[in-house]
């Protein structure tokens, strides 16, 4: 029998591989309605590439591409939106994962690699965290955000009114923080799979790399020794602690930081490093949008 898995989760929160691993299971599928391509208005794309560039015409392309294929996957919503039960959903019996991450671990990856960003990028991370954002139909959300970092806090309200829902149809779901997933991938999502109702029919195999730079092994050591925390200023911590619901964060296993654990200027060294790692998603993103 055939049992459906969906996968949610913020951008940079390891959904690509837990996708990618869950297909070495034959049982296991991802879609409850067959994909159905939705018809575009060819000429008005047309129009869009001859006459835009750049953020301008990545802002054009997502409005005018991205609401019909919202509408036409009702039941197989996109992995970066807030879920909604659906009754195709209950009667597919579906399981689902999410998956979840630090708050602030999560907002340097998203200015690091900003994915669908919209509009010019900030020059520092402090000019991120508190920038608009603009967000895609797809996601469930506000149009416009108060800044990126809102993101965090409304997929997670959205994720535990999934979890309450789909438990009272006797659904299965699971939890998996990043952090523990990136340690241990293949334990941590045949043990989420395992809380959720289902057993493997095989040993799951872990994935090769496809996004980001350095080996798994480099990510893990980088993680477990919790590196990232010495890119944070205290002005960093209060700007991400501020905009975080931490009643709603602790139900999923994150508490905030202390800010005055935090200097108030990043050593030249962390300073250099940060600098490094936000410029390489810059280049990254003007070099696409040039294309």
């Amino acid at each position: 029998m055939v049992q459906i898995v969906k996968v949610f989760g913020e951008r940079n929160t390891g959904t690509r591989a837990a996708i990618r691993m869950l297909r070495q299971l034959p049982e296991v599928a991802q879609r409850i309605d067959p994909m159905v391509p939705v018809r575009g208005n060819d000429a008005l794309e047309a129009a869009i590439r001859a006459q835009f560039r750049g953020q301008w015409r990545k802002l054009y392309l997502a409005a005018a591409g991205h609401d019909p294929s919202a509408r036409a996957t009702g039941n197989d919503p996109w992995k970066h939106s807030v879920p909604m039960l659906s009754d195709g959903m209950v009667a597919a019996r579906m399981t689902a994962l999410f998956m979840v991450r630090d708050p602030y671990s999560w907002a340097l990856a998203l200015a690091r690699r900003p994915y669908h960003m919209k509009g010019p990028r900030p020059e520092s991370f402090e000019g991120f965290l508190t920038r608009p954002w603009m967000s895609e139909p797809r996601e469930g959300v506000e149009p416009v955000l108060a800044s990126p970092v809102m993101l965090w806090s409304r997929k997670l309200a959205g994720y535990r009114s999934f979890i309450g829902q789909a438990t009272c149809e006797g659904l299965g779901t699971a939890v998996l923080q990043f952090e523990h997933f990136i340690a241990d991938p293949v334990a941590e999502l045949t043990g989420a799979l395992v809380q959720a109702g289902l057993q493997p029919s095989r040993a799951l195999q872990q994935v090769s790399e496809t996004k980001g730079r350095g080996t798994l092994a480099e990510k893990q050591a980088y993680y477990g020794r919790a590196e990232w925390l010495n890119l944070l200023t205290r002005s960093n911590v209060e700007a991400i602690s501020t905009q975080i619901n931490w009643d709603l964060a602790e139900q999923f296993g994150y508490r905030p930081l202390t800010s005055g654990d935090f200097p108030e200027e990043l050593s030249p060294h962390w300073a250099a490093a940060r600098d490094a790692l936000l410029s390489r998603s810059h280049r990254e993103g003007r070099a696409a949008s040039a294309a």
